[in-house]
């Protein structure tokens, strides 16, 4: 996955004499795509770094600057940043970042991916903030409403109001970019689809019509055009994900693992997207947990912590992989380390302003004291979650709304936390018509099933 020192020195060389230097770009952009669903965290520092390296050296010289080939460069670039991360490096990624920006402006080149690449290295330490939400807007700005660039932005921006829970605006966007539909982008509805359907979950708002929206986002005609362009792929792979975790909420584990591994096909298709492949380990967990395959459960922690770790994102991923340690410790009988993980998550999420980071951590220590029946750190817990109403999650969401999903969702939390013994007695007692595994299906424990 990197680049030998030696091969490094032969292109520099090689620069100075060819000044587009095509098949370098060429070579390290495959080398990378190939090589990143295995790299370690040095491997995608170093990588990132050798990038970097190559763009200094590149842009040394101004009138040796090829303007379609830079353009090319920086938008595998960002589309690497975007991807994977990187954020020990952030200040000189942020460098890179900035004197690209100038030299497309210069030459009158796209920036909105470029933009959207900073928007998420900025995203890495904390998931809201002002310099965030004007880049997304710049990256709309940049681009011709209707044209693809500006879909792109557009969805990339409906995310971020997910993410900081204003998801009003994230469906008003979703509602703004169907009208500009046409035949040209219309694997962009894919897109809309999926992020409508995320929204609506995301918020515990209509999940009826939450799931219709992710069932069309992933039907038979946009699976066979997944195979053919990335981003419906991405898109496909992102609605099964949350299909999935539906499933896991209505207590059918089983259909939620066949949904998450469908997706994860899909997933597979985007193969430098480390940290959305992590996020697909995190959630095969839950329900893994939920059957009591804690020995598989944690494996997949595992490797969803590894990827976190290797994209370096501590916005929502290493939150929620920690939360999802503490469920599997309260699963084995761990209340102290449980607690621990826990508060500990809490407060990360209030120093980053994640606020519905901070709800989450409060929804799964409510659901710890419930089943350990702590009846005054309940009501506490209580009185924490509606404080949120001046500042938090409950302020910028349907206070109510939230409110009311608090018995759907308590009880799963609950039951997943709960005693081995008193678990395995609730799986016997499930419905009949719905399966129980005793081992994961997954390709991690059947490797011969990897496509």
């Amino acid at each position: 996955m990197t680049i030998d020192p030696d091969v490094r020195h032969t292109v520099v060389a090689t620069l100075h004499e060819d000044r587009a230097s095509a098949p370098y770009l060429e070579a390290t952009t495959a080398v990378y795509i190939r090589g990143s669903r295995a790299m370690s965290e040095d491997d995608v520092n170093r990588t990132l770094a050798d990038w970097m390296h190559w763009y200094r050296v590149y842009t040394s010289d101004a009138d040796a600057v090829d303007p379609q080939q830079l353009a090319d460069f920086t938008e595998r670039f960002a589309e690497m940043v975007i991807g994977v991360g990187g954020a020990r490096q952030a200040d000189d990624i942020l460098a890179v970042l900035d004197s690209a920006i100038q030299h497309a402006g210069e030459s009158g080149r796209q920036v909105g991916s470029l933009y959207m690449a900073k928007a998420s290295v900025l995203g890495m330490g904390i998931s809201e903030s002002r310099e965030r939400h004007e880049l997304y807007l710049r990256a709309v700005a940049a681009a011709t409403p209707g044209t693809p660039d500006w879909m792109r932005a557009m969805l990339a921006l409906a995310r971020y109001q997910t993410d900081i829970s204003r998801y009003g605006d994230a469906l008003a966007l979703c509602r703004e970019i169907r009208r500009h539909l046409r035949d040209r982008t219309a694997d962009f509805e894919c897109g809309v689809l999926a992020e409508e359907g995320i929204a609506r979950f995301t918020s515990f708002r209509h999940l009826r019509a939450a799931e219709e929206s992710l069932v069309h986002a992933c039907g038979r005609n946009w699976e066979d055009r997944a195979h053919e362009v990335q981003a419906v792929a991405r898109w496909v792979a992102s609605a099964y994900h949350y299909r999935a975790r539906l499933a896991d909420i209505d207590g059918d584990h089983a259909r939620a693992l066949e949904l998450y591994l469908r997706g994860a096909d899909f997933q597979r298709l985007c193969p430098q997207e480390t940290y959305s492949t992590a996020f697909v380990h995190l959630r095969i967990s839950e329900p893994l947990v939920s059957m009591a395959l804690f020995d598989d459960a944690q494996q997949h922690l595992n490797e969803a912590q590894r990827g976190f770790d290797n994209c370096r994102n501590k916005a929502s991923g290493d939150q929620q992989a920690q939360l999802g340690s503490a469920t599997l410790a309260a699963a084995r009988g761990d209340v102290t380390m449980a607690r621990g993980l826990i508060e500990e998550a809490l407060d990360e999420a209030r120093a980053k302003h994640y606020w519905r980071g901070e709800l989450l951590a409060l929804g799964f220590l409510l659901a710890l004291e419930t089943r350990a029946l702590r009846v005054g750190r309940v009501l506490r817990l209580c009185w924490e979650i509606l404080l949120t109403v001046r500042r938090g999650e409950l302020a910028r969401n349907g206070t109510i709304l939230i409110l009311t999903r608090i018995p759907l969702l308590l009880p799963v939390a609950v039951r997943r936390m709960s005693r081995p013994r008193m678990r395995l007695r609730s799986l016997r007692r499930s419905e009949p018509s719905r399966r129980r595994l005793d081992r994961c299906p997954c390709p991690l424990h059947h490797p011969s099933d990897v496509p």
